[in-house]
């Protein structure tokens, strides 16, 4: 799986539970989530990604400038097995990205858990 695979495979379960999913392929502005998501009177940003837990200096620019609106943007790490939630407030700077620390929950990558993942979104 990548991460247009792990998209897919979130956004369709997500739809399921009742969820209005927008996939957002935005060319004019650096570092927008990957998607958002409304559910049950809330509106979600997620910023989806596959076996890592780096960002790019846009993506943790996007997320620090929504934190300080009282936005907060999801940032949903998808493994084999698993699917690792984080917020971004504070993060590791790298050469070339920024290293998520901040992990709000870990599911199984199974549909049944999918509910659970739900319920941690900010």
């Amino acid at each position: 799986m990548n991460e247009a695979g792990f998209s897919r495979y979130l956004a369709g379960h997500l739809q399921k539970l009742g969820g209005v999913i927008q996939r957002l392929e935005v060319t004019t502005g650096a570092g927008v989530p990957d998607m958002v998501l409304l559910h049950s009177g809330h509106t979600h940003w997620i910023e989806l990604k596959w076996n890592t837990k780096h960002i790019r200096p846009e993506q943790y620019v996007w997320g620090i400038k929504a934190n300080i609106t009282g936005v907060t943007v999801n940032y949903a790490v998808g493994y084999d097995d698993r699917i690792e939630l984080y917020i971004v407030h504070d993060a590791i700077p790298m050469a070339k990205s920024f290293k998520l620390t901040e992990l709000i929950t870990t599911i199984p990558r199974k549909k049944e858990h999918i509910p659970e993942l739900l319920t941690h979104l900010k």
